[in-house]
C-alpha cells in the first residue's frame, strides 16, 4: 500500500469496508521489499527499521492473536 497515494487509501479503505475483520492488514509499498526479495533476504533483517517491516510485524501479531492458544503440557506425558 502505498501510504502517500489517495487512491491507495481508497483502495484500502473499500477493501476494509468488504472484508471486514477478514482483511488482517496491509503492506507498505517501499522499495526495500523488492530489494528484499531480490537478494533472497527477509524483509525484517534487510531493512528492519522500514513500514513495510512495522507494518509486517503489526500483520504477525495480528494472526498471532487470532490463533488459538497452545493446550498446556500433561505433565509426564513422555513417560508413559
Amino acid at each position: 500500500m502505498d501510504y502517500g497515494s489517495r487512491l491507495s487509501r481508497a483502495v484500502a479503505q473499500a477493501l476494509a469496508r468488504h472484508l471486514g475483520p477478514r482483511l488482517l492488514g496491509a503492506l507498505a509499498r517501499e522499495d526495500v521489499v523488492a530489494e528484499a526479495l531480490a537478494a533472497q533476504r527477509l524483509l525484517l533483517d534487510s531493512a528492519p527499521a522500514s513500514r513495510a517491516a512495522l507494518d509486517l510485524r503489526e500483520l504477525g501479531e495480528t494472526i498471532a492473536a487470532a490463533l488459538p492458544q497452545p493446550a498446556e503440557p500433561v505433565a509426564g506425558w513422555w513417560a508413559r
